[in-house]
């Protein structure tokens, strides 16, 4: 999914992909660790929205991941389909 995202006309030219995601939610964490590790990129997080902060208690941490640099993704998906 986040492969054909990035392939996307309207994608070209952006560096890098950038989501928020709780602690919680495994499945995104492995989704977009297995997307950065599978391309060589490097996914970084900081707390962006906090509980306490934002949400006053109601909601948890959302934390921000980017991705990047999406070129070099960009370039093992060509690799990839001229095998």
């Amino acid at each position: 999914m986040l492969e054909w995202l990035i392939s996307l006309p309207m994608a070209e030219g952006a560096t890098d992909l950038t989501t928020t995601i709780t602690a919680a939610n495994l499945p995104s964490w492995a989704m977009f660790g297995r997307f950065a590790r599978s391309h060589g990129l490097l996914l970084t997080k900081s707390a962006h929205f906090e509980r306490e902060t934002h949400f006053a208690g109601a909601h948890d941490t959302e934390w921000h991941v980017a991705i990047g640099p999406l070129e070099r993704a960009r370039k093992t998906l060509g690799q990839q389909e001229n095998r």
